[in-house]
């Protein structure tokens, strides 16, 4: 018993990313820029497709496509 193409529908996606920046003047000419950056800052698990190929698993939604909260941090002079 065959299933047509596009048949089933996976699930969506939600992503939240948080960046926030300070510049700081220190002299007439110069400035530091301090940034910090969060990447799916909620830790929200966003689940892959089921396989299509093996339908033995039952279909289930069980792999995650985008990985653990990333945080990263940056400091910047601008002249």
């Amino acid at each position: 018993n065959m299933v047509g193409r596009n048949r089933f529908v996976g699930p969506g996606s939600f992503d939240f990313n948080l960046g926030i920046y300070k510049n700081i003047a220190v002299r007439e000419k110069y400035t530091v820029q301090l940034r910090a950056e969060g990447y799916n800052f909620l830790n929200h698990a966003n689940l892959s497709n089921p396989g299509g190929q093996d339908v033995s698993g039952g279909g289930y939604a069980t792999a995650s496509y985008y990985g653990r909260r990333f945080f990263q941090m940056a400091v910047k002079l601008h002249f």
